[in-house]
């Protein structure tokens, strides 16, 4: 959400955390009604090590977008 008190989705962000995620090799999608919904489709098989990769690269997206 963009903005707490109107609500507003965070559109135009949710799409530069997943270009940014997708520069450092992590593949996300975005869902949705207002497509403002980042989902990880892990397989069911993934090691540990693996996951904890993607995890730490979707923050590191996160905050690269939370500050500018």
């Amino acid at each position: 959400v963009k903005d707490r008190k109107t609500k507003e989705p965070a559109v135009e962000e949710t799409l530069n955390v997943i270009s940014k995620a997708r520069e450092k090799g992590l593949l996300l999608l975005r869902a949705g009604l207002h497509l403002n919904v980042i989902r990880l489709h892990p397989p069911l098989t993934i090691e540990e090590e693996l996951l904890s990769k993607a995890l730490d690269i979707l923050e590191e997206s996160v905050r690269e977008v939370a500050t500018g």
